[in-house]
């Protein structure tokens, strides 16, 4: 039996429809991974350089600080005539990046705190990880240190840092991680779908 044009024409519809949404799929996907990895390396580089955040932070903020109060910065622009638009521009970047490390730095700390409050409720492996984590990030020990301390082996230091690294990024991020992984469940209640659609 041989098919007729109008036939043709809607098995090819039909197909170019299924290969559309499959390849819509596939790239929401990967998308949803590029977010994921993306917020994994932010928290990693976030947790890495901590300290060195923290000591960005508070020079930066007595620095600016020190400059807003100086009679050379003047917002209203009493002084204008001292400093062209580019300083001003400067200036005020300087503040914003100031005031932006300051509260990244707050909000990492404090999400490290409440990290510490969980694997303190948690298993002794969960306990394990904070202290691995902490020995890493704050108390900047490398591997081979953490792992004669902890007596574990030096995959197991590396395999707990990346599992508290991925805690602290779903705090630091919230349920965003879980939307992007398609699988967001409070109490059970499921919270999207998994091509990530249908969200609260």
């Amino acid at each position: 039996m041989e098919l007729t044009e109008k036939e043709i024409v809607k098995i090819a519809a039909e197909q170019a429809v299924k290969v559309t949404l499959e390849t819509l799929k596939t790239q929401k996907k990967k998308e949803r991974q590029e977010r994921r990895d993306w917020r994994l390396r932010n928290t990693k580089l976030l947790l890495e350089h901590l300290q060195e955040f923290k000591d960005h932070a508070d020079k930066s903020i007595f620095d600016v600080r020190k400059v807003l109060e100086s009679a050379q910065y003047d917002p209203q622009g009493v002084y204008s005539q001292q400093i062209s638009g580019k300083q001003d521009i400067y200036l005020e970047g300087l503040a914003l990046s100031a005031g932006r490390t300051e509260t990244l730095v707050q909000q990492t700390e404090s999400m490290l705190e409440l990290y510490r409050l969980q694997c303190e409720k948690g298993s002794a492996e969960k306990q394990r990880r904070y202290r691995v984590l902490k020995a890493y990030v704050l108390d900047k020990k490398d591997y081979q240190k953490i792992a004669e301390e902890e007596n574990i082996s030096k995959s197991t230091v590396f395999r707990d840092i990346e599992l508290a690294t991925e805690a602290v990024s779903v705090l630091l991020f919230g349920a965003d991680i879980f939307y992007d992984l398609g699988c967001a469940e409070i109490d059970g209640k499921k919270l999207g779908t998994q091509t990530g659609n249908n969200m609260l």
